[in-house]
């Protein structure tokens, strides 16, 4: 190939932008036409598990060539971002490197590929003395006519370029069944990547090294026969050795030999800004250095070599030593395709950082979304009784709660005949103040299966585009509140503390892009976007309130215009409010100062026009108190008759009641309220 050096290109013969050789990609310039993500959630299984095709040495994150296309290609397997990154070209038989490519920042995990410009053209370069220098166009340039080379002073990529641990990293199904019967993800690859990157660097490290040489590690059950301390310094350094990585089901993890695989809640729980639990990744790797349970080198007290691995890999986490020292770098738990782990957990340590608020917009609460009006609309005054139901009979109607979104009302029942049931969802239609029954909504079908109400029903609300159903067990199913078709289920039917738990569940309030669901120690709040049928049974909590002492009793809730939550709390005769117009990830909410103390059972709270309405479990039925301190602003008992009021609800600027003394529903305007 052809290469004429500066004399050729002088400053009066200055090459223009069309003929500059260099590739040159700024931090916007990975495009679909020249790059793509590298281990994405939808990688086909014949790539991931190709060792040709996806793998890597740990200490090795760009793989990077000239390519049978004759493209500068290459694969960056780093879990973070590498800035300023020069690719330095020689052309064989010329002594001087000149640029060939620049990167100002390469994204965590990318593919990247560009047809080399002087196979299609003559292009100039600039060597590393300065000069410029021509390229004659060449369609036959190929890696056997050009070196390469990289250049960068990254933070991230030196830590982890300069680092002698070089273990190879691949990926396996292993066999399909038992314990490893669910396969590996591609969340997973990246986030064990990003955990063997932190271990590496830590067992490179002098003070790891001193660390471990201060502690005395045994086999065989025989403490007084203590592995050589050189020995373990050798076998976690691993020199020139593989880790083929998995994933188990039913057991913590398995490990052994080049064996390493490990449960889901594992690959993104050691991060110090996660659970801080890396236990169960050095107790496999304590299998890899050819160790058995028969010592401390996989079990043990806080001696043991899995928890002094712990204790060093979670400090150097928090003091932000590791390579990856945060879980906001990957962000696995939110935006990951798991098989099922909690989207959101609480941080066992807070970890801050302006590279990390850049990727996720800051440790920052999400505010409350707009909230709608419930004064608008035309108000109705009706009731609903048996008789408004086809084929209803008194008995098998007992209206429980009400909601109502544009010309819908929604009643739920919960009625139980002789040990039958009854539940239902019974769905009327509005127009000129008279209803119509549309549907009795008592089952549905869902992933090809019949389903029903699985407990007792206890609230319903809607938020204009889902209808929320909660019942007894533990369970919230969410319904399309105008085709009625079902979309997901919030709680598992087993009642827990779990992030996709609830305590049973006993009201909802939708509003603002989020749902809070009361349930009988807390109320659990969900992002609104994460209800999908994809998330069924496994909706990960948001955020959640403190615990109250449990109650199995009739609760109410309500947010007004300014974002204050409201919920009652009969043991006390009480009633709690939470500031939720900004609500941080993972945060427990505190109740914003002294709760409202009422001298009657609050069973309902309902808000509009900064006024508050109460429902009482005995006379006075209904009052309106002072948000500021509960007392009693007014006594609206002679509004209605009420014989037994229990649920209520706002909307079209009336309020829907529940009397279930009288098994009604009455629709009241607001202007009685005046």
């Amino acid at each position: 190939m052809s290469c004429t050096d500066d004399s050729t290109v002088t400053d009066n013969n200055k090459p223009t932008e069309s003929e500059q050789g260099i590739i040159q990609i700024s931090k916007d310039g990975f495009t679909e036409s020249n790059s793509a993500p590298l281990l994405a959630d939808n990688e086909p299984d014949e790539v991931l598990f190709n060792q040709k095709m996806r793998s890597l040495r740990i200490n090795q994150p760009l793989q990077i060539e000239i390519n049978e296309q004759q493209e500068l290609y290459f694969k960056y397997y780093g879990p973070r971002k590498t800035t300023d990154l020069t690719v330095w070209g020689q052309i064989i038989g010329y002594d001087e490197e000149f640029k060939l490519a620049h990167f100002d920042e390469i994204p965590p995990f990318t593919e990247f590929h560009q047809k080399l410009p002087a196979t299609e053209a003559s292009k100039v370069y600039q060597t590393r003395s300065g000069k410029k220098i021509r390229i004659e166009k060449n369609p036959y340039l190929s890696a056997a006519d050009l070196k390469i080379s990289v250049e960068c002073n990254d933070k991230f990529y030196k830590q982890v370029t300069e680092m002698p641990y070089n273990v190879r990293v691949e990926f396996s199904a292993y066999s399909g069944s038992g314990s490893w019967a669910y396969k590996i993800l591609p969340a997973h690859c990246r986030e064990s990547i990003a955990f063997i990157m932190n271990m590496g660097w830590m067992f490179s490290q002098e003070r790891t090294k001193d660390t471990l040489n201060a502690y005395s590690f045994y086999a065989n059950n025989d403490p007084s026969s203590l592995i050589p301390k050189q020995t373990i310094l050798d076998r976690t350094m691993r020199k020139n050795g593989t880790l083929v990585l998995g994933h188990t089901s039913g057991v913590n993890g398995l490990g052994g030999g080049n064996t390493y695989g490990v449960a889901e809640w594992q690959f993104v729980s050691h991060y110090a800004d996660d659970s801080a639990d890396s236990h169960t990744f050095f107790h496999e790797y304590g299998h890899c250095m050819g160790y058995g349970h028969d010592g401390n080198m996989t079990y043990g007290d806080s001696k043991g070599f899995t928890e002094v691995c712990r204790r060093l890999y979670t400090e150097m986490s928090r003091n932000k030593e590791l390579p990856v020292y945060s879980r906001r770098f990957l962000g696995t738990r939110k935006n990951g395709k798991l098989y099922g782990s909690e989207k959101y957990l609480s941080s066992r340590y807070v970890i801050e950082d302006p590279e990390l608020d850049a990727i996720d917009g800051g440790l920052v609460g999400r505010k409350l979304g707009e909230l709608s009006d419930p004064t608008k609309g035309t108000p109705l005054s009706l009731t609903i009784d048996y008789t408004k139901i086809p084929g209803a009979t008194e008995a098998t109607f007992t209206p429980k709660d009400v909601c109502a979104s544009g010309n819908r009302v929604y009643v739920l029942n919960d009625a139980s005949v002789n040990g039958t049931t009854h539940f239902s969802v019974e769905v009327f239609s509005e127009a000129d103040g008279k209803l119509t029954h549309l549907k009795s909504l008592k089952e549905w079908s869902f992933r090809g299966a019949t389903q029903t109400f699985i407990g007792t029903p206890k609230g319903i609300a809607c938020d204009g585009e889902r209808l929320f159903v909660n019942n007894i067990n533990s369970r919230t199913d969410v319904f399309d509140a105008r085709s009625l078709e079902f979309i997901t289920a919030i709680g598992t039917g087993n009642w827990g503390d779990g992030g996709t738990q609830t305590v049973h569940a006993y009201e909802t309030v939708a509003a603002g892009g989020f749902v809070f669901i009361k349930d009988k120690k807390k109320v659990n709040i969900y992002d609104a976007n994460d209800l999908t049928p994809d998330a069924y049974t496994r909706v990960s909590r948001f955020a959640q309130t403190e615990r109250l002492s449990e109650a199995d009793v009739v609760y109410g809730a309500d947010i007004d215009s300014k974002g204050w939550l409201y919920t009652t709390y009969a043991p006390g005769k009480k009633i709690y409010t939470y500031n939720v117009s900004s609500i941080l990830e993972s945060s427990i909410l505190p109740p914003a100062g002294t709760a409202l103390s009422l001298t009657k059972t609050p069973v309902d709270v309902v808000c509009f026009n900064s006024r508050v309405l109460v429902a009482q479990n005995s006379a006075p039925r209904l009052i309106e108190i002072d948000p500021a301190n509960g007392t009693t602003v007014k006594d609206y008992s002679s509004v209605y008759a009420f014989k037994n009021l229990e649920k209520m609800s706002v909307a079209r600027a009336t309020l829907f009641a529940v009397d279930r003394g009288n098994k009604i529903v009455i629709a009241i305007p607001l202007t009685q309220f005046n």
